[in-house]
């Protein structure tokens, strides 16, 4: 079976050897994602990407974050997704909303990453600097450990409730995915992965 890039909607077509025609959704949040072609492009010796996709994994976990909070608040989606787009092209202004939402729900300064850590990312992403891999993995290091903390601290307090609406929302959205994939491609069998 011939290797697939990965895509930003999650659905893949694929042709095995024998000549099958496949469709695989990928069902993971876009910050798994981006932390796994993270660690690929360090694998394949990619340092500058490696960097760019854990910064952008780590923008991608705020997102899911304030989503998820503003949501069990009981907000309705259409407000949620209508207010996103006032932030959504603003890293910065995201950070803020995370660290407040945080800082609301747990009565505590979130783990966020240190002002060296930020001024890595900006040095390779502005102004174009190539890492060395020591510096990547590092970097990425700090990325996991600000994800892995705030998600754990997550689960703990929300459970069943954060499991629901991490598959609603995936489902949600490759719901809508799947209607525009099979209306062009009807003949194709689903893989759900």
């Amino acid at each position: 079976m011939q290797s697939q890039q990965l895509i930003d909607d999650g659905i893949h077509k694929v042709v095995c050897d024998r000549g099958h025609k496949y469709t695989v959704e990928l069902r993971a949040q876009k910050f798994e994602m981006l932390f796994d072609i993270a660690v690929n492009a360090i694998g394949d010796g990619y340092m500058r990407e490696a960097v760019a996709s854990f910064a952008a994994s780590l923008e991608r976990f705020y997102e899911f974050f304030i989503k998820y909070h503003i949501h069990s608040l009981g907000i309705d989606e259409s407000i949620l997704l209508n207010t996103w787009k006032e932030v959504s092209n603003q890293s910065e202004r995201q950070l803020g909303a995370f660290t407040f939402l945080f800082l609301a729900k747990y009565n505590e300064k979130p783990q966020v990453l240190d002002s060296n850590a930020v001024k890595f990312r900006n040095k390779v992403i502005h102004k174009g600097y190539i890492p060395t891999e020591a510096e990547a993995i590092g970097f990425g290091d700090k990325v996991y450990s600000v994800i892995k903390g705030t998600a754990q601290k997550l689960e703990l307090s929300e459970g069943k409730r954060l499991y629901s609406y991490s598959i609603a929302s995936l489902c949600l959205v490759q719901k809508e995915l799947s209607i525009r994939w099979r209306n062009s491609q009807k003949q194709s069998r689903w893989i759900i992965k």
